[in-house]
């Protein structure tokens, strides 16, 4: 759970000024509540399910009953339709629990979908995007990676354990300096320690820098809407996961 925390964590700490916010996949709405505990006055949902939101009922107490916050407004819609037509710009952007492999959401890491989340994100704005390497080649793990990398250059790679990665987006490349003030600041706030673990292990979260990143993602071809074809795979799950160990270790 510790990664859908920091899903909606990381991106409000990064942006404290944050105004508009989107989450794109709300799931049971753990990050979603996450990243409604920072205050921040506006905060679009988007599913393409509503049988998603009235799930979401259940996990009251998991994601801080935020189907009951004013600041929350929930879209039935598919998440890039959405994009295309909303007026609006966003100081965050998230997408939520989505598996590259299926069939309804592997539309969430292509080239194009990237172009349209930039495309809404203010000039200062973060987008994360949550990334799982169970049941993925690692070849399709790494093309996803350059594909993002491709339109988010300064990207940073995430890990707080399991087989579960977030990839993020800011506009300027993100210094470890950086990371360990924002952190700092945080520290005293009961729910983030109560969500993401005692704060001297925060920093650890970090895995890989842009550089690292686009050393590990190679050279290859990119993820785009014609071309996006993911096969499942898990013999490559522990060598992806021993690799993000040894990085966060580092």
């Amino acid at each position: 759970m510790r990664a859908f925390r920091l899903l909606g964590h990381l991106p409000a700490l990064l942006k404290p000024d944050a105004q508009k916010a989107l989450m794109l996949s709300f799931g049971n709405g753990i990050a979603t509540g996450s990243l409604d505990s920072h205050g921040i006055p506006h905060i679009d949902a988007v599913d393409l399910s509503a049988e998603q939101f009235a799930a979401a009922e259940l996990y009251w107490q998991e994601n801080y009953n935020v189907l009951r916050s004013a600041r929350l407004h929930t879209h039935v819609e598919d998440g890039r339709n959405f994009l295309l037509q909303t007026p609006h710009i966003y100081d965050i952007i998230t997408t939520d629990a989505t598996h590259p492999v299926n069939t309804s959401s592997w539309a969430l890491f292509t080239l194009e979908f990237y172009e349209s989340v930039a495309a809404r994100l203010a000039p200062d704005g973060v987008f994360l995007q949550w990334l799982p390497f169970h049941n993925l080649r690692e070849q399709d793990y790494k093309r996803i990676l350059r594909t993002f990398q491709q339109v988010f250059p300064h990207a940073t790679l995430w890990y707080t354990g399991g087989s579960h990665t977030l990839v993020l987006a800011t506009p300027e490349p993100l210094t470890v300096d950086t990371v360990r003030n924002t952190f700092s600041t945080a520290a005293t706030n009961q729910i983030l320690v109560d969500d993401l673990g005692p704060p001297a292990t925060w920093l650890s979260y970090l895995a890989m820098d842009a550089a690292a990143l686009r050393v590990y993602a190679e050279d290859g071809p990119l993820t785009t809407d014609n071309d996006a074809f993911f096969l499942p795979y898990d013999d490559d799950n522990l060598r992806i996961m021993q690799t993000m160990q040894a990085a966060v270790q580092r």
